[in-house]
């Protein structure tokens, strides 16, 4: 069995050329999103950043505060108006409340920022994948991959989804230190991961497998540590945040995500192979039957590898980076699962355990063969496809310039999404364009007639088109499916009667609203004028 020493000073040094090399890989990927430092907030940006405000209190009260809780404290106590899920994230509200004091809300500050964290990642991916491939060269290759692919563009260029840039940067510092044999440092990094986002919290189980599939005892110790920071984090998150609703993910969702993992696994490794129809809306694929076959072809080649001691040690890597991708992906399916889409923002950090596959099976051949390790065919691909990914990503970056650019990809990616339409409609009524906005919110009501949005803002585009009478068939219809709990829609009925003249009946309307969501500002106004006898 082909095995490296464990012995850390056998690590391949890094020279001035490979710097140079790392440091022209870090400058085509500021090359490729530096535009995006003009964009302005996009999608989720606008309620988490822009009007959030959370950020105007004190700083204390804001770390204590889980996500809907920064958004709208109001909703997450109302009836049928529960998240599917909590977070809990301190250090990214730490991130971006910095800036808003430094920055006031420029979103091109934020975006620069999301840049510079890119950056680092990648410095820090390169370390950890030269130290584990035991080449400088099939390091910078996985680095490249990982820094240039399509599917990172959400999360860089979508200010909201520094999450997941973060999360992935912290994890990604917190191997490099359990590949030096610092288990206290990398379990400091992997609690700081953790606070930004929980979605790195199988790392200790991709640490273990590490020990286990390159025969590196020593990675347990680092994974002891990280295994003991899980109980920290728990204690601390449990201490740190304010009264008000924990996790409110049910232990259903948690079942049918891990049975859908290897398909979630599986549709994700086909998008690194081939990023097609990248949009904020793919649809998720339901790949079990594949994704299990898959899952249990390569466990059985790797367990009898392993007890044969044939599996080589580039093999052994890319086992590795599978494990981790499906581990890092595995919180993500059960956010998937619920909103039925597929984010790319969930492939950050995984898309580094494919790009390390990648570098480790290319890697594998090349030594089988090692005469065609310097052919010109070698050396171009290893050129070109980089420079390829960073061709596409490069135009998909254009796509987040607005939120109209943004849903005009989306509905052109995925025209028979619902939210890809609802969000193009949204966007349109924003802008006052109301003739513009119908067809689409009708197309996403046609699409998905469970989406509450959709039918709420087709109603209001009908009250400014004064089609009044599919106004209110859609708003009952909407009362209807939800048990009479939707305060918007109760309030756009009041807002139809009162366009009707029926007084009575649209103070009526603004009691059921405000009786379902007392905190709602409006509703209490405009119930506060019918109670004084004038008009709302």
């Amino acid at each position: 069995m082909q095995n490296r020493s464990v012995n850390r000073d056998d690590t391949p040094r890094v020279n001035a050329r490979a710097l140079a090399v790392l440091g022209a890989l870090c400058a085509c990927f500021v090359l490729v999103y530096a535009r995006a430092a003009g964009f302005g907030y996009v999608w989720d940006d606008v309620a988490t950043i822009q009007e959030n405000a959370a950020f105007d209190g004190p700083l204390l009260d804001g770390i204590r505060v889980t996500q809907h809780g920064h958004i709208d404290p109001s909703l997450t106590g109302l009836p049928g108006q529960r998240p599917a899920h909590e977070s809990y994230r301190p250090l990214l509200f730490l991130t971006f409340a910095t800036e808003v004091r430094l920055f006031g809300r420029s979103p091109m500050a934020m975006h620069v920022t999301n840049v510079i964290l890119g950056v680092l990642a990648i410095v820090l991916a390169f370390d950890v994948a030269r130290r584990l491939l035991g080449s400088v060269r099939a390091g910078l290759f996985a680095a490249a991959l990982f820094a240039l692919h399509p599917l990172q563009v959400e999360s860089v260029c979508y200010v909201s989804a520094r999450a997941d840039v973060l999360a992935g940067l912290l994890a990604l510092a917190s191997l490099a230190l359990a590949l030096r044999g610092l288990g206290p440092l990398a379990a400091l990094a992997f609690l700081a991961s953790l606070f930004t986002k929980e979605a790195t919290v199988g790392l200790p189980l991709v640490l273990l497998g590490g020990a286990w599939f390159l025969r590196r005892r020593e990675l347990l110790r680092p994974s002891a540590w990280l295994l003991g920071a899980l109980p920290l984090y728990a204690g601390l998150r449990s201490v740190l945040v304010a009264a008000g609703p924990s996790s409110l993910t049910g232990s259903r969702p948690i079942v049918n995500a891990l049975l859908e993992l290897p398909g979630f696994f599986l549709h994700y490794a086909s998008l690194f192979a081939v990023p097609r129809g990248l949009s904020t809306v793919r649809p998720l694929a339901h790949w079990t039957l594949a994704g299990w076959l898959l899952v249990g072809v390569l466990s059985a080649v790797i367990a009898l590898a392993l007890r044969r001691g044939t599996l080589r040690a580039d093999l052994a890597v890319a086992a590795f980076g599978l494990l981790l991708s499906g581990v890092t992906l595995a919180p993500a399916s059960v956010v998937a699962l619920m909103m039925g889409v597929a984010a790319d923002r969930y492939a950050y950090l995984p898309v580094f355990g494919f790009s390390l596959g990648t570098a480790a099976l290319a890697l594998h051949v090349l030594r089988g063969r090692p005469e065609i390790a310097t052919s010109p065919l070698v050396m171009g691909l290893a050129v070109v496809t980089p420079l390829t990914l960073a061709g596409v990503s490069a135009g998909q970056v254009s796509t987040w310039a607005s939120p109209g650019t943004l849903y005009a990809n989306a509905v052109d990616a995925e025209p028979t999404s619902a939210m890809a339409h609802y969000g193009l409609g949204l966007v349109r009524a924003n802008e006052g364009r109301w003739a513009e906005a119908l067809p689409e919110l009708q197309r996403a009501v046609e699409l998905d007639p469970n989406h509450s949005r959709a039918r709420n803002n087709l109603a209001v585009a009908c009250l400014h088109l004064g089609m009044l009478d599919l106004a209110e068939s859609t708003l009952r219809g909407t009362l209807e499916r939800e048990g009479q709990t939707n305060f918007r829609a109760w309030y756009n009925l009041s807002e139809l009667h009162r366009m009707r003249g029926q007084t009575a009946e649209s103070c009526d309307a603004l009691r059921h609203a405000v009786a379902v969501n007392p905190g709602y500002a409006r509703a209490v106004a405009d119930l506060r004028a019918c109670a004084e006898g004038t008009t709302p």
